[in-house]
């Protein structure tokens, strides 16, 4: 799989995981399951972005409403993974945007909103001093 194709396997899981009410582990192996021809790293690769972004999934929203309080990009989980990418440093800007590029097996092109995304997280560490401590530990708020 190209690595464009394995963003898009990973944005259709996390899709599947939020709107499912089963664990992450049993959508995953579904997934897998009826998609033989993912060889073993990819399928690693795959699943290690799709827990990447499960784990850092408040710091990923805070960063996203924190760089568009106007107007937040439409897909949220197309953001997260957006954000994911940046801010864990595996993907430049170009990069990100050669991984969205809507060709065949590969995620839309980027819209104005997610490269403004892109743009004002480049350069950016994931946690931040400013964050919340619910935020950077990752708990709910109450907590």
């Amino acid at each position: 799989m190209t690595p464009a194709a394995r963003v898009q396997a990973a944005l259709e899981l996390c899709a599947r995981i939020d709107a499912e009410k089963t664990g992450a582990d049993t959508v995953i192996d579904g997934y897998f399951r009826s998609r033989r021809y993912a060889g073993a790293k990819d399928r690693r690769a795959i699943a290690d972005r799709v827990y990447d972004v499960l784990r850092q999934r408040a710091r990923l929203d805070w960063w996203i409403a924190r760089t568009h309080d106007d107007h937040p990009p439409a897909d949220s989980g197309r953001a997260r993974m957006v954000a994911d990418l940046v801010l864990s440093g595996s993907a430049s800007a170009n990069a990100v945007a050669e991984l969205f590029n809507g060709s065949r097996h590969c995620p839309a092109a980027l819209d104005d909103r997610e490269r403004a995304l892109v743009d004002a997280l480049c350069g950016r560490a994931l946690d931040d001093v400013a964050m919340p401590d619910w935020v950077r530990l990752e708990v709910p708020e109450w907590m």
